[in-house]
């Protein structure tokens, strides 16, 4: 698509405080470094975030049994213990000798930032009635408890979680970020972690998305069903155009839809990657509505 730091004492930042022996941070959503958006653009494609300045967005990673490591999917740190992704990302299970781990920090491949560190993965909650059929994908959430709890920073730090069943209005520009491929896929974002992307970004980019009134996407996506706990964007500025689209790919599954709260510096993790119709095709992305799913992810760190 994108078409998957350091203190010595604590300090406070535009509201945030954050150190980098892994304290508590007091507040989410806020960077430390301000995101810079430039343009409007699609992820698949997109421009190169500001290092440091989407301090929530992670990579979900997966070593075979020679060690080798290849990135699948994204996700949004919530809390210093919790990821949040999405469930297609882990729906075929874990290949033979494989284990899946948590980058945080990272920006661009073939470099070690400051903060960039790996968390072993302890338990993985998809959520119970999530499915992927011929008539559509549903609850396609997850929520992942690490072996050990993230040591925050300026570079690492939670995202906000919306207000419990609020809806994002039509016409709001978000931002969707994440390492996904680079190139025009018919295939959509679905796919295995086994699987390797197609030329997958190798530095964090982001798009602004706008919010597709939900009656439009349904029309758009017939027969596939667009339940109300979804949440369509599409990359024109100004309007819908039915032929010309672009979206999230292979390797942003899961990662961050987030929208800045009105009047605020504060930002709100509003969308989780879920489908396409293929990277840059037609047809508007779809992403879980995170407010619809606030009491099962409460549900959820009460028992991993």
């Amino acid at each position: 698509m994108v078409r998957s730091l350091f203190v010595v004492a604590a300090v406070l930042v535009a509201g945030l405080a954050a150190v980098s022996n892994g304290q508590e941070v007091t507040s989410c959503g806020v960077p430390v470094v301000d995101p810079v958006l430039t343009s409007v653009t699609k992820v698949r494609g997109g421009e190169t975030a500001k290092k440091g300045s989407w301090p929530w967005q992670v990579r979900l990673g997966m070593r075979d049994f020679l060690g080798r490591t290849q990135f699948f999917c994204g996700g949004s740190i919530i809390d210093k213990d919790h990821i949040l992704t999405a469930s297609h990302c882990f729906a075929q299970g874990t290949p033979f000798g494989a284990t899946f781990f948590v980058r945080v920090g990272d920006h661009q491949d073939n470099t070690v930032e400051v903060g960039q560190k790996d968390y072993n993965i302890k338990t993985i909650r998809k959520h119970a009635q999530f499915g992927m059929t011929a008539t559509g994908v549903s609850n396609d959430i997850a929520l992942l408890k690490l072996s050990s709890s993230i040591a925050f920073s300026d570079s690492v730090s939670p995202v906000c979680l919306p207000e419990k069943n609020s809806d994002t209005l039509p016409g709001r520009t978000c931002v969707v970020t994440g390492w996904g491929s680079t190139v025009n896929q018919s295939t959509g974002i679905f796919r295995a972690p086994a699987q390797p992307i197609l030329r997958p970004s190798t530095v964090l980019k982001q798009a602004k998305m706008s919010i597709l009134d939900r009656d439009t996407c349904k029309q758009a996506w017939r027969p596939i069903v667009i339940r109300d706990y979804m949440t369509c964007t599409y990359d024109d500025a100004d309007e819908w155009v039915a032929n010309v689209h672009g979206e999230p790919c292979q390797g942003d599954s899961g990662g961050p839809m987030a929208c800045k709260v009105d009047g605020s510096s504060t930002w709100n993790v509003e969308g989780v990657v879920s489908f396409g119709a293929g990277c840059g095709q037609r047809g508007p992305a779809v992403f879980t509505r995170v407010a619809s799913f606030i009491d099962w992810i409460d549900q959820q760190k009460l028992t991993l």
